[in-house]
């Protein structure tokens, strides 16, 4: 199991420092917990950002 930072500024984000945000993976399954301001960057260097899946 792995935990990526995406970002971890407090409360105003900048370009080289986005808002809170993780990606936890393990195996062939990742959960994006707490997407924040300017993570959407970081997060593609790590995941797909369009969902494959759904949760209802």
């Amino acid at each position: 199991m792995e935990l990526v930072v995406l970002g971890c500024s407090g409360s105003a984000p900048s370009p080289d420092a986005p808002s809170s945000g993780y990606v936890l993976r393990s195996g062939d399954s990742q959960l994006v917990i707490d997407l924040g301001n300017g993570t959407m960057g970081p997060l593609q260097r790590w995941a797909d950002p369009t969902p494959s899946t759904r949760c209802s």
